[in-house]
């Protein structure tokens, strides 16, 4: 899926990466991310694919942060059908908690359009070079949607995998 993200930005500036490169960064991520905290080794993933293939690392973080807003949004859509699910089943089901984890994607809604709106306007107010690094940000972080009906349904089958692995360790 971050392959993909990132085929999205780069729209055949470079060779596109490869599915086993993509892969390798991505495990050498999560084991960063096993050693550190505030999730760093998506950053240092970013960071490894930047220097490999020169591309700016503004524009790589936007494509994990975009990676990070779709299992998000994902993560609603599955809260909302474990809620649902849960009603159906009579348990009691903790509404303080489905109305607080709900209020992150509005969240993330409101700053991805007011990143598209005031993109112009905060490019205006930033130095140079700092309105270049958020022009690639920006570009990496929205222009990475274009094929998003498959990036979803990848995100879904990666978190189905997540929550079936979850599901057949709790049964062992």
């Amino acid at each position: 899926r971050w392959r993909l993200l990132l085929i999205n930005v780069q729209r055949g500036e470079s060779p596109n990466p490869t599915i086993w490169n993509c892969g390798g960064l991505i495990l050498v991520s999560w084991f960063v991310n096993c050693i550190t905290v505030l999730r760093i080794g998506d950053l240092y993933r970013a960071h490894l694919y930047s220097t490999e293939t020169g591309h700016s690392l503004s524009q790589t973080i936007g494509t994990v942060l975009a990676e990070r807003i779709v299992d998000v949004f994902i993560m609603f859509g599955l809260l909302i059908l474990a809620s649902v699910w849960m009603v159906y089943a009579g348990v009691d089901t903790p509404w303080i908690f489905v109305v607080l984890a709900s209020s992150v994607p509005f969240f993330l809604a409101i700053v991805l359009l007011g990143m598209n709106f005031f993109r112009e306007r905060l490019s205006r107010f930033l130095p140079f070079s700092l309105a270049e690094a958020y022009s690639r940000f920006h570009r990496g972080a929205l222009g990475s949607y274009e094929r998003l009906p498959v990036i979803l349904l990848l995100g879904l089958l990666g978190w189905l995998a997540e929550a079936g692995r979850l599901f057949l360790v709790i049964q062992a």
